[in-house]
């Protein structure tokens, strides 16, 4: 059995302009991940976002985030299963969401 590295945090935190609808967003979200196999790790994001008069909302938006497992087939392909969620915390029109799907991620090299 092999010992596998420390978790892994990341923060990341934006402030966004969105020029169709000429406005400004902003987001501040931790990411966590960790190595379950030399192939494989598993991580999750979560975060939440500010609107600036987005469509008619204003203030704090939404709790979001999503948990994912990828795994290396080989050194150029990995695939990576997922869930996510956007929960709205203020109180707009808009609905939760709760979405998955899988990315596949292919490497070429020249």
């Amino acid at each position: 059995m092999s010992h596998q590295s420390d978790d892994f945090w990341d923060s990341k935190a934006g402030v966004y302009y969105d020029n169709g609808n000429d406005v400004f967003y902003a987001s501040v979200d931790l990411r966590w991940s960790k190595p379950i196999s030399e192939k494989a790790f598993v991580s999750l994001e979560n975060g939440v976002s500010y609107l600036s008069d987005y469509l008619g909302r204003d203030g704090i938006n939404d709790y979001y985030g999503r948990l994912s497992l990828t795994y290396a087939m080989s050194d150029t392909a990995s695939f990576t299963p997922f869930v996510g969620w956007s929960f709205q915390l203020d109180n707009s029109t808009a609905s939760d969401s709760v979405y998955g799907g899988v990315w596949f991620e292919f490497i070429f090299e020249t």
